[in-house]
């Protein structure tokens, strides 16, 4: 949810938004919350209506202007939603591991 133009307004008055790419943007967070609600429109859907997938659209709004709150203290994504891509990749790593010490040819 960064904007990823270090001219706009947010970055150009919190100076820590320039140095990293993957920094949280107060104009980033605006935008994908413009378009959340634009999805809920265009599909006619209540705002408060959950899906499987992703919860509802009011749910995932609140949750990104929390964020939009804390962007000030150099708030980043938390730590935690990267753990599903490395639990991932040890696995993947450990298994190949295994089966090329048991002798089994992976590639």
């Amino acid at each position: 949810a960064s904007c990823g133009n270090a001219q706009c307004s947010d970055h150009r008055e919190n100076r820590s938004l320039a140095k990293s790419g993957d920094s949280l943007c107060p104009t980033g967070i605006r935008i994908f919350i413009s378009a959340l609600e634009k999805v809920a429109d265009i599909n006619g859907l209540p705002r408060t209506q959950w899906s499987w997938r992703h919860g509802s659209i009011a749910r995932r709004i609140a949750y990104l202007e929390k964020l939009q709150r804390r962007v000030a203290q150099g708030c980043r994504w938390p730590r935690w939603l990267w753990l599903p891509s490395w639990t991932t990749l040890i696995l993947l790593a450990l298994s190949v591991g295994g089966l090329s010490y048991l002798g089994i040819s992976v590639f």
